[in-house]
């Protein structure tokens, strides 16, 4: 809604029911993914905020299921869709190339954003992390959407 009463001044595109039908299947895995992994760094590390604990937590979440799980998965998926579902050139995406030339520069962005905010949820009762994690993830999915719509049509 923000998007087409923004950046499309409320002009509705067939765009946006494209764009709707990949994200909400594709972000809400995402949650339950990430709830699942909030879980596990809670049996893991322990689930009150002292800073060793938000730390790990926070080394773990941007530096290594970021890197090797959420962004890749992420460009991945979104470049299929803006590239039509299509299987031709699929194999690009498992290339140092793409990690480089995507993922990477994708990392970036991930971490200005996420560092601070999954700093904040975990120094949070366990209770209110996945909730505000929403929230934030609103505001990511249209930067996300964003992104990889400027990657996939540059001008």
């Amino acid at each position: 809604m923000l998007r087409i009463a923004v950046f499309q001044k409320g002009r509705i595109h067939r765009k946006n029911g494209a764009n709707l039908r990949f994200t909400v299947p594709f972000w809400c895995a995402m949650g339950v993914i990430v709830d699942a992994f909030y879980r596990a760094q809670a049996v893991w590390f322990g689930a009150d905020a002292a800073f060793p604990v938000v730390a790990k937590k926070v080394l773990v979440d941007q530096f290594i299921y970021n890197p090797l799980f959420a962004a890749p998965c992420t460009a991945m998926l979104y470049d299929w869709k803006n590239r039509g579902y299509g299987f031709h050139g699929l194999g690009d995406f498992f290339t140092t190339r793409y990690y480089r030339g995507v993922v990477v520069p994708t990392l970036f962005a991930t971490w200005g954003v996420w560092i601070p905010i999954v700093t904040i949820l975990y120094s949070l009762p366990s209770l209110l992390q996945i909730p505000l994690f929403g929230l934030a993830l609103s505001m990511w999915v249209m930067l996300y959407t964003w992104m990889s719509e400027r990657r996939a049509d540059p001008e």
